[in-house]
């Protein structure tokens, strides 16, 4: 009976230190089992995010690559045939114009161009519209003369600046499916006789 309790004791002895060393050994290996197991079910969302934050960086970098500027107007040349613009009127007006290197590549929209004038203190574009047929050509990199004959919008003062607006593809840092790239003239002062 001696032996039995001693062998008893004994067992009872090795339950409790291996109970102990799973207990401990559960708490060692459980918080960072616990923590790979709770990363795997974030890790979708985490992937996500990543791919968020690299479609943007593309999308950064695509823009700086997207010309500055498609063209230049000559500020000189550029003037109205009669040397001025009567509102309400016909205006028939000689562009000066080239494409600029960066943007060869560049294909107008046909029949995109917005032509138009912005009084200096107010900055509000007012739509000039085209009476002779749009020719919605690319220009190329050496100076081009050009004619437009648009319709005087009424309100305009006596400094008023011509602007047109032109809308391009196919430009570097443009992708298909995307709307076209504006670019605007940088405005021209003409000389504009106001109705009487």
């Amino acid at each position: 009976m001696k032996d039995e309790a001693i062998k008893f004791a004994f067992r009872q002895f090795l339950t409790i230190v291996i109970t102990g060393f799973v207990a401990l050994t559960t708490a060692l290996v459980w918080e960072p089992a616990r923590d790979w197991l709770v990363g795997m079910g974030t890790m979708p969302r985490e992937i996500q995010k990543q791919g968020e934050r690299i479609e943007a960086v593309e999308t950064t970098v695509r823009r700086l690559t997207q010309p500055r500027k498609v063209f230049e107007v000559s500020r000189v040349s550029t003037r109205p045939v009669a040397g001025f613009c009567e509102e309400g009127e016909p205006c028939r007006i000689k562009l000066r114009i080239r494409r600029l290197e960066p943007a060869k590549e560049c294909q107008i929209v046909p029949g995109s161009v917005e032509w138009g004038f912005v009084n200096p203190r107010s900055e509000i574009f007012a739509h000039a519209e085209r009476v002779d047929p749009p020719a919605g050509r690319n220009i190329g990199l050496t100076w081009e003369d050009t004619f437009v004959t648009v319709i005087t919008p009424t309100g305009l003062q006596p400094d008023a600046n011509f602007t047109f607006i032109a809308r391009y593809t196919h430009c570097p840092g443009w992708i298909e499916g995307e709307p076209p790239l504006e670019y605007q003239n940088e405005p021209i002062p003409f000389a504009i006789k106001q109705l009487e």
